[in-house]
């Protein structure tokens, strides 16, 4: 990858690029490993890597406008098919560039998206503490932010701290706008505090018939989160 930013009078900046250890697949956040290991990307489908770029010279970068021009030559060579086989479809030919605009954040949306990608980074060096905190702020920053709301329910779920978990699960409830797994997140925060009528009503809630819900609720007993 060839990649360049220049400010807005055509200032190239010296940069150094490092690839976080996170891939974003549709629906989701996941922590990959480092080992570069080939990706299945599903059809109709995408996948994106969060980067970290760092002034070579030891400036910061200020607020302004600026430029990013990436390129990809090999594009095509390094994606294969699922059978082995090169790859014959479309790659861009041609560098992109994108333009962005670092500034102080002004609106709530903007403040609380500060405090989420420093949640994003303390999950990345595992502490799950700060990343409890910051999602704290960035719900009290934009109280609508139902991403802030989602990520502090379960970094907290993850720190066992069950009480402080359970009323923001119950929130994202009543707000239907959820899925699968948090239902079972919220009845496993009920099961930390022994309310397993609490966790059987959230799993009903979901349409789980009572067959499921049973194996749901041992396999969470049986799990132990990180």
């Amino acid at each position: 990858m060839r990649l360049r930013v220049e400010t807005a009078d055509s200032r190239v900046v010296p940069v150094s690029i490092a690839f976080l250890p996170e891939i974003r697949l549709p629906g989701e956040w996941i922590t990959a490993s480092n080992s570069w290991d080939s990706l299945t990307i599903e059809p109709h489908s995408g996948v994106s890597w969060i980067v970290s770029l760092t002034r070579r010279d030891g400036g910061v970068f200020n607020t302004g406008n600026y430029a990013v021009t990436i390129e990809v030559p090999n594009l095509q060579s390094i994606v294969r098919k699922s059978s082995g086989n090169q790859w014959i479809g479309r790659s861009p030919s041609l560098p992109a560039t994108v333009p962005f605009v670092i500034a102080l954040p002004q609106t709530p949306r903007e403040m609380s998206a500060v405090h989420k990608m420093a949640a994003r980074n303390a999950m990345l060096r595992r502490d799950r503490v700060e990343e409890a905190a910051e999602y704290s702020r960035a719900l009290a920053a934009d109280p609508t932010d139902t991403m802030a709301l989602s990520g502090l329910a379960n970094s907290l779920l993850s720190l066992k701290r069950y009480a402080e978990a359970v009323p923001l699960y119950e929130r994202l409830i009543k707000q239907s706008l959820l899925d699968t797994r948090t239902y079972e997140y919220a009845a496993e925060a009920y099961m930390g505090l022994g309310d397993e009528a609490n966790a059987r009503r959230v799993l009903s809630g979901a349409g789980y018939s009572p067959e499921r819900i049973e194996t749901t609720l041992a396999l969470r007993n049986l799990a132990k989160r990180p």
